[in-house]
């Protein structure tokens, strides 16, 4: 079964240096929350990504952590869903320090994780 997007492999040689740098930014998520790109949730006392188009990794810091993602739209990935579809999507467990590479548009994570999301 072929995939329109191979992981880390479908970026070019710039794209996977600023991944591995950090040199596009990137946000930390903890605390129970919903965090969607292009989104400003600062009018709620949250932060502003309406100049996210994309987050291109989730890293998991100072402990694992439970996150629900979902894959960009147009781009063919994996939602961690059975059913493909986000609202139904199973939780993964990041263990700590492990990045998971995707295109990811949308990203929940429960309790007191805490997860680096890298800026595509």
């Amino acid at each position: 079964m072929a995939h329109g997007h191979k992981g880390i492999r479908n970026y070019s040689a710039d794209e996977i240096s600023n991944i591995a740098i950090g040199q596009s930014g990137f946000d930390v998520f903890t605390g129970t929350g919903e965090f969607e790109a292009g989104v400003d949730y600062t009018g709620s006392g949250g932060n502003d990504y309406s100049d996210v188009k994309y987050w291109v990794a989730m890293k998991a810091v100072n402990a694992d952590a439970v996150v629900t993602a979902r894959t960009k739209a147009g781009v063919g990935g994996h939602d961690f869903s059975k059913t493909g579809s986000y609202d139904t999507g199973q939780k993964l467990t990041i263990e700590n320090g492990d990045i998971v590479y995707g295109v990811f548009d949308k990203i929940a994570c429960t309790g007191s994780d805490y997860i680096l999301a890298y800026r595509g």
